[in-house]
C-alpha cells in the first residue's frame, strides 16, 4: 500500500512539473518577447507621459501565419477630438521598422480599435516581432505608448494560438492535478518529501504569478517570478532527491 502512494505522490509531482515546465515557458516567452520590445524605438518610449493599456498582441504566431496587433483609442471627454496614432513594427533588422501613422476622429466617450497586420519576416534575431505604439499628447490627454513582442516559431504546420491555449490549459490543469496527487497520503511521507511537496507548490505559486504578469505585462514582476520559480525549483529537485536516497 505504501508504494501505491508513493506512486501516486511522484505522480503528482511529475504532473506538477509539466504543468510548472508549460506555464513557464508560455510566461517566458511573453516576457522575454516584451523585454526586446521594450528595447525597441526608445526615444518614442521617453516622449510618452503614460503606458497606453489597451495594446493587444499574440504571445506567439508560427512561420506559417501572419499576425494581427490591434490597439483601442478612447476619447473620455466631453468634446469632439482627432488623435494622432503611430505604430512603429520591426521589419527584420533592430535598426530597421515600418511606420504608420493614422487620424482618428473620435466624438465625446467613443473609442475605436485600429488594427495592423504583422507577417514572420518582421521578426529580429529571428525570433521575435517588435511593435511600439505612440499616441502623442492632445489635450487635455496626455501623450501614450505600449510595446509588445511577439515570438515566431519555426512550426509553419501550427497556429500560435493553438500552442498559446495549450499551455496555458496544460499548465494549469497539471499544477491543479499534481497539487492534489503530490499530497495524498504527505503525512506517512519522509520529512524530506514532505518539503520536497512544500518547494514544489511553491514554484506553482511563482509559475502562477509568472502567468499572470505576462498577460498584463508586467515585465518586473514577471522577471521575479520566473527567477524565483528557478530557485525553487532547484531546492525542490535537490529535496526530492535526498528523499528517494534517504
Amino acid at each position: 500500500m505504501k508504494n501505491k502512494h508513493h506512486i501516486i505522490r511522484a505522480l503528482g509531482l511529475i504532473l506538477l512539473s509539466l504543468g510548472a515546465l508549460f506555464g513557464t515557458l508560455y510566461a517566458g516567452a511573453a516576457i522575454w518577447g516584451n523585454w526586446e520590445a521594450f528595447q525597441f524605438d526608445i526615444p518614442a518610449a521617453f516622449r510618452s507621459d503614460k503606458t497606453l493599456p489597451t495594446l493587444r498582441c499574440p504571445t506567439l504566431i508560427t512561420t506559417g501565419e501572419n499576425g494581427t496587433v490591434s490597439v483601442e483609442i478612447k476619447n473620455p471627454t466631453n468634446d469632439s477630438l482627432r488623435r494622432t496614432v503611430r505604430i512603429h513594427i520591426s521589419e527584420g533588422d533592430i535598426l530597421a521598422m515600418r511606420e504608420f501613422t493614422e487620424q482618428v476622429s473620435l466624438g465625446p466617450g467613443e473609442s475605436r480599435r485600429l488594427a495592423w497586420e504583422v507577417f514572420p519576416q518582421d521578426r529580429v534575431f529571428d525570433l521575435f516581432i517588435l511593435v511600439r505604439v505612440y499616441l502623442p499628447a492632445k489635450y487635455p490627454l496626455p501623450s501614450e505608448d505600449a510595446t509588445c513582442g511577439i515570438m515566431v516559431l519555426d512550426l509553419p504546420s501550427l497556429r500560435g494560438r493553438d500552442i498559446t491555449a495549450f499551455l496555458i490549459i496544460a499548465s494549469l490543469a497539471g499544477m491543479a492535478l499534481g497539487v492534489v496527487l503530490s499530497g495524498r497520503w504527505l503525512r506517512e511521507a519522509a520529512p524530506k518529501l514532505r518539503e520536497a511537496v512544500s518547494s514544489a507548490r511553491g514554484v506553482v505559486v511563482f509559475v502562477l504569478i509568472a502567468m499572470l504578469a505576462a498577460a498584463f505585462r508586467w515585465l518586473w514582476l514577471g522577471t521575479i517570478a520566473l527567477v524565483l520559480v528557478i530557485l525553487l525549483t532547484v531546492i525542490t529537485v535537490l529535496r526530492y532527491t535526498q528523499s528517494s536516497t534517504g
